[in-house]
């Protein structure tokens, strides 16, 4: 059984790590991939290294925060890219400002995005290179 106790007050040595770094999303095509993050999902590149990997992040810093990071990876040749169906994949929070707008506006871009979802504020969709991507914003079901 897991145990439901919710410990708000992990500090000093038994806290391992203080936020997630990255997530690692493999593409085909690295910069088809970053083209499409940065104009469709407007994200902001930080760096490429040696045309296999890509750094984008979401262009906003809160003070003492990592800002969480995006990394492409390109897959060698002769990889097989994993089916989204079946993967660990990453989930994006939703803008305030965005919350009643952005499934309109991924699906006028062209994006291919979840039919009907129950909720326009939680829903997937999948980037260019076939990759699922949740997003959500706190207050969907309010």
């Amino acid at each position: 059984m897991i145990s439901t106790k919710i410990n708000k007050n992990i500090k000093g040595d038994r806290n391992m790590f203080d936020s997630l770094l990255q997530t690692n999303i493999r593409v085909r095509n690295l910069a088809k991939a970053v083209d499409w993050y940065q104009e469709v999902l407007g994200l902001r590149l930080i760096n490429v290294y040696e045309d296999t990997t890509a750094l984008l992040d979401f262009g906003i810093r809160e003070a003492d925060t990592q800002n969480p990071i995006i990394c492409l990876i390109k897959l060698s040749e002769n990889e097989e890219q994993i089916t989204a169906d079946t993967i660990t994949y990453p989930v994006f929070k939703i803008a305030d400002a965005k919350i009643g707008t952005i499934y309109d506006e991924l699906k006028r871009k062209g994006v291919r995005v979840e039919e009907t979802p129950a909720n326009k504020a939680h829903f997937k969709f999948y980037d260019c290179e076939g990759n699922l991507i949740e997003c959500f914003h706190p207050k969907a079901y309010e």
